[in-house]
């Protein structure tokens, strides 16, 4: 077995390539680094939107729990109970806002991540420094604060965090979808959550569909 290393950039992204190879020249892992867009990415912003939302229904939850052991002042549970999730909505529909905005202005150019499809599963990795100092000085910033809006940028920010790096065995996944326009490749788990977004360069795409394609046996995969 060898390897094959390539390595190169251009005005507008960077990448680095390593390809493992078995004796018959077969291609058996792919890692790479690339500049994620942010601007004009449907799929971040829907991640963007699900992490928001998820932490204020989280949020809701609670409220709803502890309105029903201590009952708001009143007694009128559902109204209480609607209103919390209202403000929660508002809060999270303002911070996926002021997130992109403030990822575009940090980030710009894109975030610099890496990504490995190979035997084991596939993983990736922000690399990028500004984005997760931002994370962290998000978290500091609401644990300092005692609002509705603290409470759930700092559920926001921890969530963030653990998404800087993901890894998903293959007997994990239960569908796949290829975008070919976009050259993204997206991995969902059997347990519905935090699925993977691989971004592919214009070079290595097609290895990285045909690897997808030889170790994903027995698993749905839709093309568009």
């Amino acid at each position: 077995m060898h390897e094959e290393i390539k390595s190169g950039s251009n005005d507008s992204d960077s990448f680095e390539r390593i390809k493992i190879r078995d004796d018959q020249g077969t291609i058996d892992d792919l890692n790479w680094r690339i500049k994620v867009p942010i601007i004009n990415n449907a799929l971040y912003l829907k991640e963007l939107g699900i992490l928001f939302g998820g932490t204020v229904l989280v949020f809701t939850a609670i409220i709803s729990i502890i309105f029903a052991i201590s009952p708001p002042y009143g007694g009128d549970y559902f109204g209480a109970v609607a209103q919390v999730a209202l403000i929660g909505l508002g809060i999270g529909f303002g911070l996926v806002i002021i997130s992109f905005l403030i990822l575009t202005l940090i980030c710009r150019g894109g975030l610099d991540t890496s990504f490995h499809i190979g035997k084991d599963g596939v993983r990736y990795e922000i690399k990028d420094k500004r984005y997760k100092k931002m994370n962290r000085a998000i978290l500091l910033l609401s644990l300092l604060g005692d609002s509705n809006a603290a409470i759930t940028t700092t559920g926001a920010a921890l969530i963030a965090m653990s998404r800087e790096s993901e890894f998903i065995g293959w007997s994990a996944v239960r569908n796949i979808t290829i975008y070919g326009k976009g050259r993204i490749i997206y991995f969902r788990r059997k347990s519905l959550v935090k699925p993977i977004p691989v971004f592919c360069s214009p070079e290595n795409f097609d290895d990285a569909v045909m690897l997808v394609k030889k170790y994903a046996q027995g698993i749905k995969i839709n093309v568009k």
